[in-house]
């Protein structure tokens, strides 16, 4: 909710290949992202998704929309502004000018917990990327970083902080730099702080 309360447009961009392998039904998925986002509105009443971008295609379909390809953050851009660049805050200081709404569209952030996300951001043009160590991040940073980030900590990671220890970890070394934040809470706060004016 706290980016909703503060102007911003909040956008999933989800790959579901578990639809396009036949494990689960297009419903099953839908009834899955329902009840979501009512477990969303529970927590905080003005908790919102605006929209969800998901790509049920498996690798094997080579689907330009499947992360780490950047076809949803694409789409999502041309969807909200018009074109391949921009962010999902909302407008909504009236009184600015046009030249400061311009210079705000240069912003948008993009949170995800896998190495693929981090990628399709990357491709996608997306300035400001946050790796969350839940989900699969901490595995991703296990062998570059001492310990995990704190609560309110968003670590900046650049080519200073990796050296690639194995050879799947040499694709890190496209995506940097981005910021290693403990959670979506904690990814949120600093985003938040970021931007205020």
């Amino acid at each position: 909710g706290n980016l909703c309360r503060h102007g911003y447009r909040v956008v999933m961009i989800t790959n579901q290949s578990c639809v396009g392998k036949g494990l689960i039904s297009s419903q099953k998925l839908s009834a899955i992202q329902t009840h979501l986002q009512q477990m969303l509105l529970e927590e905080d009443p003005e908790a919102c998704i605006h929209q969800i971008y998901q790509c049920t295609s498996t690798k094997e379909d080579n689907d330009p929309r499947l992360k780490p390809s950047p076809g949803m953050i694409l789409e999502a851009l041309q969807d909200y502004y018009g074109d391949k660049e921009g962010d999902f805050t909302n407008e909504a200081n009236d009184d600015s000018d046009d030249d400061d709404d311009d210079d705000d569209k240069s912003l948008c952030f993009f949170v995800g917990d896998k190495l693929s996300d981090m990628e399709a951001a990357t491709h996608g043009g997306i300035p400001l990327r946050f790796l969350v160590s839940t989900g699969y991040g901490s595995s991703i940073m296990k062998d570059h970083i001492a310990s995990q980030p704190k609560t309110n900590e968003a670590l900046l990671i650049d080519s200073r902080a990796i050296e690639p220890k194995r050879e799947e970890h040499a694709n890190l070394l496209s995506v940097l730099p981005f910021y290693y934040v403990r959670n979506l809470a904690s990814a949120v706060e600093h985003i938040l702080s970021m931007t205020k004016s």
